[in-house]
């Protein structure tokens, strides 16, 4: 990112590589996110103004993050001014103005070290009246920033990304902002930070869901009921299997946002066959038998998925049949993923569920065939539930 030389004359580049948010990182594309920054300054506000912890320094902090620097710059230019005004009249002491002098911005900004003294002195005295204008400025210009993000114009690769996935699964606003705070909690370096130093401790992998609602609503301002209906096993976010049994993000969805993979969303769920399939007449069933099935298939009420199980060793070719039946009948196949690296009880036979619902709320399923290999597996993850549970149908007469 070209600041070698740059770091040498400007001290204030130094924060920029501890604290990637402020301008550049090495995940540049999710770290200067446009909405990464909008719903970091949001959430950061709403719990600002709510909180009683004496010691704001790390929430401001993280505010003046997420904003540009000139912006910054700005801020610490008046606060000198308002200092210098507010000396004459004895509301700031000596030696805190001799901080603002510091910090003040001349040629260059000022040192980390000098920076950080001035965010802690407004953490503590942020409720105090002798800053009360600073703080009018702080937080008149987050909601400027805001505003501006809101309009930004500019590539947000994160951003574009989160929009697909909300227009994908069909997700409400609350589904979003509970999602994108997860998100920020656990895979944002600044606000992990900054609930770290708030002593926010219930958001890590294997907390209980209460904690995690009581943070959710201090940050998102969403009602408790908006907020367990979202992490409902019936909401979206659950049932599509963007979070686990944990409510932390999955894998698979982190890969997708943060760009390890360039392929659609919905590849991340099932895939379409797009190969060459052998004719139907070279697999060793008997014809009258597939003849039977398209008989099933074509002769089914338009409402009602056919579901038809084919068993055998390894080996016999169960998959490619399907693929040659899909050719024969003129039929688009589609495949349903599997997770290859999660090893935790039963979260493939979950993802492969939700991989299942995506696929059948997203392709035309008149024209369709979906091949679900290894089904044993998902059956026998089931835990006592009905078959039917595993597919969209419902036997309009329990006697056939």
């Amino acid at each position: 990112y070209n600041i070698g030389q740059k770091t040498k004359k400007n001290k204030f580049y130094k924060r920029r590589i501890i604290m990637p948010n402020f301008y550049y990182s090495p995940r540049a594309e999710t770290e200067t996110s446009a909405l990464i920054r909008l719903n970091s300054l949001k959430f950061t506000l709403n719990f600002l103004s709510s909180t009683c912890d004496p010691n704001k320094a790390p929430l401001i902090d993280n505010i003046l993050c997420m904003m540009r620097e000139k912006t910054v710059r700005e801020i610490l230019a008046s606060a000198s001014k308002i200092v210098g005004r507010d000396k004459k009249s004895s509301k700031i002491e000596d030696d805190e103005c001799f901080l603002f002098e510091d910090i003040e911005s001349h040629d260059s900004p000022c040192g980390m070290e000098e920076y950080d003294e001035f965010i802690r002195f407004l953490g503590k005295n942020w409720d105090s009246p002798k800053i009360s204008r600073i703080k009018s400025k702080i937080l008149s210009e987050a909601k400027s920033e805001m505003k501006f993000l809101e309009n930004s114009r500019q590539s947000d690769f994160f951003g574009d990304k989160i929009a697909e996935m909300k227009k994908f699964f069909h997700l409400t606003e609350g589904d979003a902002d509970v999602f994108m705070f997860i998100y920020l909690a656990s895979k944002n370096h600044d606000f992990e930070r900054m609930c770290e130093l708030m002593h926010i401790e219930s958001m890590g992998r294997r907390t209980e869901v209460g904690p995690k609602i009581a943070n959710i609503k201090k940050f998102t301002k969403l009602g408790e009921t908006e907020i367990r209906n979202a992490l409902s096993k019936g909401g979206a976010l659950m049932k599509f299997c963007l979070l686990d049994r944990d409510t932390d993000i999955n894998k698979h969805v982190t890969d997708y946002l943060e760009g390890f993979t360039s392929e659609p969303l919905s590849t991340q769920f099932f895939k379409k066959f797009s190969g060459e399939a052998v004719p139907i007449e070279h697999h060793a069933c008997m014809k009258e038998h597939y003849e039977t099935i398209e008989k099933i298939i074509k002769n089914r009420d338009e409402k009602d998925c056919v579901n038809i199980l084919l068993y055998g060793v390894p080996g016999t070719g169960k998959t490619e049949f399907c693929r040659s039946f899909a050719k024969k009948m003129g039929r688009e196949l589609y495949d349903i993923n599997k997770i290859e690296d999660d090893d935790r009880p039963g979260q493939g036979t979950r993802f492969r569920f939700a991989a299942l619902k995506v696929c059948q709320s997203t392709v035309n399923t008149a024209n369709s065939i979906v091949v679900i290999d290894e089904a044993d597996e998902m059956l026998n993850g089931l835990g006592g539930k009905s078959i039917f549970s595993l597919f969209s149908f419902n036997p309009r007469n329990s006697e056939k």
